[in-house]
């Protein structure tokens, strides 16, 4: 059933050490701890009853059934001399040596990708030869602080009993690589960590500008705002509905950008073999290139195709919008300062080059309605003599719902006057715009090519002339009696 990893009678293996690269990163006594990835056989809930287990180790404090093995459990605070900060929910299986253990931890984060910048290694005072130490560095990843935990160290403390590893053989270990399984909209879903920067388990949503694109706002992650993007529209299988906070996977872009990608939750970390994924089967209506195939660990999971996901044209024209926190007002592309008028519809705020605008009126009272024109045309006011087209770009901008049309923003293309009706104006700023260079077919982004960066919110910038062309082409301009 087990052995017992023994620091007597052998030579000591050479721990694991310090390594940059993917973490799996969990909370023990209110400390967060780092794991190389390798080490990391996967995540499940602690038993309520864990099974006895003799043990002269006071850190073992039972064990648990996982997969036809009997898998020894250790109290992870007390092993690591630390205070249990929340009752530990998890059980966190680690590749010890020859077999594996679990230990308990309060709370799973998910994978980090830690870079040697960020890693401060501990040395010892002392070389006497004793025990290695189990805590071999710091880290820093953003505003957080933790240590990394060497498996491979404590697998030789305390003579600490390991199970036999019966869920996956030796050649599968060292073959496969390290994956992310994670729930989005209750799917179970899954993805190569290596193209993940980091997981984020639950954060405030600041709102995008279009609450009906795949696009719908940004998280913040370690001094950075990620546009976030509802995984479900991007796969075909649904829609998120638009909440305050949500759980995200960061995903690394061919371009070097990066977008976060809308999750429930994540459910566990394993090293998948690529043999392990097979056939999806009939399923309908799926942006089946996105995915790889089906999974049959401990129930099915879909794996998506992250080379595929890196290389989407859609995630890479939106992940240009990643910026730092303290960029509001300096973002762009190094071009000057202009002004832009911001104004709001339907209760989001959108900008225009304040050059386009020729003058604003409180929208008229009157208005002659004009039949079959189509495209949000209203109809005619009259403004100085002559019959201006009034244009409500709502359903061409994906926003839901009538708003106060208040005011009418009027501008002129090829000598073509047009009136953009706005429920209200916001205010008159002058910055820098940050231009989007391909048009993701099919989504609202093609009519907002600019944004600008305002109050730490993107604002879309609006070209207004572009559509005074095409309201002024579909009705027939003439005088309006008085």
């Amino acid at each position: 059933m087990s052995g017992r990893q023994t620091g007597s009678g052998r030579a000591r293996s050479r721990p694991a050490g310090v390594v940059a690269g993917p973490h799996g990163i969990v909370e023990i006594g209110g400390l967060l701890h780092a794991i190389p990835l390798d080490f990391v056989r996967e995540v499940t809930p602690r038993p309520l009853v864990l099974l006895p287990f003799p043990s002269p180790c006071a850190d073992v404090i039972g064990a648990m059934q996982l997969r036809g093995a009997i898998v020894p459990v250790l109290d992870a605070a007390q092993t690591l001399g630390l205070a249990e900060a929340r009752p530990a929910g998890h059980v966190l299986v680690l590749r010890m040596g020859s077999g594996i253990a679990g230990i308990t931890v309060e709370r799973v984060h998910g994978v980090w990708s830690i870079e040697a910048s960020q890693i401060t290694p501990f040395g010892r005072s002392s070389t006497d030869g004793s025990e290695l130490e189990t805590i071999v560095a710091g880290f820093t990843y953003g505003d957080r602080q933790g240590v990394i935990l060497d498996p491979a160290a404590l697998a030789q403390r305390q003579s600490i009993p390991v199970a036999a590893d019966r869920g996956e053989t030796r050649a599968t270990v060292t073959r496969g690589h390290p994956a992310i399984l994670f729930r989005a909209g209750g799917m179970k879903l899954g993805i190569d960590a290596r193209a993940v920067v980091a997981t984020v388990p639950d954060s405030a949503v600041q709102p995008g500008p279009l609450a009906a694109s795949l696009w719908y706002g940004f998280v913040r992650h370690v001094g950075k705002r990620v546009p976030l993007l509802d995984t479900l529209g991007l796969l075909g299988v649904g829609a998120y509905p638009r909440d305050a906070r949500a759980g995200s996977i960061i995903l690394r872009l061919d371009t070097g950008g990066a977008v976060a990608l809308r999750i429930d939750a994540v459910e566990d970390m394993v090293r998948l073999d690529d043999a392990a994924v097979g056939p999806m089967g009939a399923m309908t209506g799926m942006n089946r290139e996105l995915f790889r195939g089906l999974y049959k660990g401990d129930g099915e999971s879909l794996i998506l195709d992250a080379a595929a996901l890196q290389a989407d044209p859609r995630l890479i024209e939106v992940g240009k919008l990643e910026t730092t926190h303290d960029t509001a007002g300096t973002i762009g592309e190094g071009g000057p300062r202009k002004p832009y008028l911001k104004f709001v519809l339907s209760d989001r705020v959108f900008a225009a080059p304040l050059e386009q605008v020729e003058e604003i009126i409180r929208t008229p009272d009157r208005l002659v309605r004009t039949e079959d024109a189509g495209d949000g045309i209203l109809g005619l006011i009259a403004h100085r003599g002559g019959a201006v087209p009034l244009l409500d770009i709502r359903d061409r901008l994906g926003l839901i719902g009538a708003g106060e049309g208040g005011f009418a923003i009027l501008t002129m293309q090829h000598g073509a006057m047009a009136a953009i009706l706005v429920d209200r104006l916001d205010s008159v700023e002058r910055l820098p715009m940050q231009s989007l260079s391909a048009k993701p077919p099919g989504e609202e982004l093609d009519l907002l090519r600019n944004t600008i960066v305002t109050g730490g919110a993107a604002c879309p910038v609006l070209d207004l002339r572009a559509m005074a062309a095409h309201g002024a082409a579909r009705v027939s301009a003439g005088p309006i009696a008085a």
